[in-house]
């Protein structure tokens, strides 16, 4: 029948997606655990830009990783003609491989895969990609001439590089594709990543975003559109401020997270340890305006994203919003999430990790997919930095101001959306060995 047929389907471990693996480069830290000790804390990782001539007198701040070095992981003779956001996302993906214990790394520079390399795929997003290079190569034309450009140039600028080099340097061989949906990237790309393995196209997956577009153009042309924070270019780290009457804009940052999906079923039969299952997820397009938010759509996709877990607005504990601290996306957001969830919901916490480490645009995403795994493991919600005058749509919403908040968490959602009009959300839940929380839905 119909109903059983649906609770096979959801229960058939080639359609159950866990998560086995998370690493991360990050203004706060080069590891998971780094990082997230740092955000329970309340640090920040905003503060102003270095070198300084990256930044337009307007812009002098931004989350910029600190004391990243590829040279332990990537060939020296390679390394200048490997993006910075390709080596950010390698770095990473290293991370969280180990994490899952599919990789050897025994020898940085020459790890070993534990598992069938044609089996594994790479499907990691960039928003800009190496697209800030462009600067550097207009000025090598200017100041010296067309034929003055260096071979490897174009090879800088791919958006595809972050998993080209992967695949090259780990030996990774299923199936390779780079997403880009602007500050959905991150999200879009673990979507696609779940689709590859439910189609059985892989049994693993090393996916999220990866971005490094610190500098004079991306600042300049996001500056152009206003959207960038420029009243607290003397207090960096008050910035980022997600639905407080003082937010004026997001802050640019840098950074990579990375996640391994598998198949339940794979998972399981190599004993792996499963951090989280991907429960649900749900995309939508506005259709409205090239950069305004309509939040009709956020609504939409948290409504699908719902539905396809099985799980109702009372069974989420914890959202880690979009929240990037600017006057047209966070009153949207907020209203979406009361549309949703209520308001006074006893339950629900919501709050932004941007206002600790600024908005890594395509990587943003599955940097957040990470903060969420970790709330769940953990039972502790990161907190909102630099709340402290909520705008009247956070009214009757928790969006734990200032500190961390232990409780326990069963279910996040993490909200990205980008440019265009672009909602991606995706549900985590708790690991349950027997059951998909779909399947008990049509059972009850």
């Amino acid at each position: 029948d119909i109903i059983g047929s649906a609770i096979m389907t959801e229960t058939d471990p080639s359609r159950r997606i866990v998560v086995t693996g998370m690493g991360t480069e990050n203004p706060l830290g080069l590891n998971v655990q780094e990082t997230w000790s740092k955000i329970i804390a309340g640090e920040s990782g905003i503060a102003t830009i270095e070198p300084p001539e990256l930044a337009i007198p307007e812009v002098r701040i931004a989350g910029q990783v600190k004391g990243f070095d590829p040279r332990p992981y990537i060939p020296a003779k390679e390394i200048k003609n490997i993006h910075r956001n390709a080596q950010f996302a390698y770095a990473a993906a290293l991370e969280a491989l180990q994490d899952a214990e599919l990789v050897d790394l025994t020898d940085l520079l020459k790890p070993r895969l534990l598992s069938d390399p044609e089996r594994i795929g790479i499907g990691l997003g960039s928003g800009v990609g190496g697209g800030m290079e462009i600067d550097e190569i207009g000025r090598v034309i200017r100041e010296r001439g067309a034929n003055r450009v260096r071979t490897t140039a174009m090879r800088l600028l791919l958006l595809e590089r972050s998993n080209s080099i992967t695949s090259i340097l780990l030996g990774i061989k299923g199936p390779i594709s780079a997403t880009v949906a602007a500050c959905a990237t991150g999200s879009m790309s673990i979507v696609n990543a779940i689709y590859a393995i439910r189609e059985g196209d892989a049994d693993v997956m090393v996916t999220g975003g990866t971005e490094a577009a610190i500098g004079q153009v991306g600042l300049a042309s996001f500056n152009a559109m206003r959207a960038l924070s420029t009243n607290y270019q003397d207090i960096p780290s008050e910035a980022s401020r997600f639905a407080d009457e003082g937010a004026d804009g997001f802050v640019m940052a840098e950074g990579a997270g990375v996640l391994v999906l598998e198949s339940v079923e794979h998972a399981r039969k190599r004993g792996a340890r499963i951090r989280a299952e991907i429960v649900g997820y749900g995309n939508t397009a506005d259709a409205f305006d090239d950069v305004a938010p309509s939040g009709e759509g956020a609504v939409r996709a948290l409504r699908l994203a719902l539905d396809r877990a099985g799980l109702s607005p009372e069974d989420v504990d914890y959202i880690n919003a979009h929240g990037t601290s600017t006057p047209s996306g966070d009153p949207k957001e907020l209203e979406a999430i009361a549309e949703v969830f209520g308001v006074n919901n006893p339950r629900l916490s919501t709050s932004s990790t941007k206002s600790a480490v600024g908005h890594m645009l395509g990587a943003a995403g599955g940097f957040e997919a990470i903060m969420c795994i970790m709330a769940i493991k953990d039972g502790i919600v990161p907190p909102t930095l630099n709340l402290r005058n909520p705008i009247k749509e956070a009214e009757g919403l928790d969006l734990v101001p200032l500190k961390a908040k232990v409780k326990p968490v069963d279910v996040a959602i993490s909200n990205s959306f980008g440019f265009g009009g672009i909602n991606s959300v995706l549900v985590f839940s708790r690991f349950n060995q027997s059951i998909s929380l779909r399947a008990w839905a049509f059972i009850i």
